[in-house]
């Protein structure tokens, strides 16, 4: 390694010693990528079973913390899933029960 590479990877490495330096002493400790994570939900279930009327595979996920949930239909011989629908589960309470 010659002197040039040697002078040009100290000087890189001051550098970056420097930023390090200045973004510990004036940056925060909040994550930017997780700002909105409550926003997004991120409790979830997923439920597989079998539709008995159609004899299909139905997977169900549950979005515990937006109250939603989503089915699927799975066709495992072509591996095609379809989207049966979506619902909210604040409404499914919320709906008048039989008496």
């Amino acid at each position: 390694m010659n002197h040039r590479t040697l002078a040009a990877l100290v000087a890189v490495n001051v550098v970056l010693s420097v930023l390090l330096v200045i973004c510990a002493l004036t940056g925060g400790d909040q994550a930017y990528a997780q700002v909105d994570a409550a926003a997004r939900g991120g409790d979830y279930i997923m439920l597989a079973g079998e539709l008995s009327s159609r004899r299909q595979q139905a997977i169900y996920i549950i979005d515990q913390r937006g109250a939603q949930v989503v089915g699927f239909l799975v066709t495992s011989t072509t591996g095609k899933i379809d989207l049966i629908g979506t619902r909210d589960l604040s409404e499914i309470a919320t709906a008048r029960q039989p008496r």
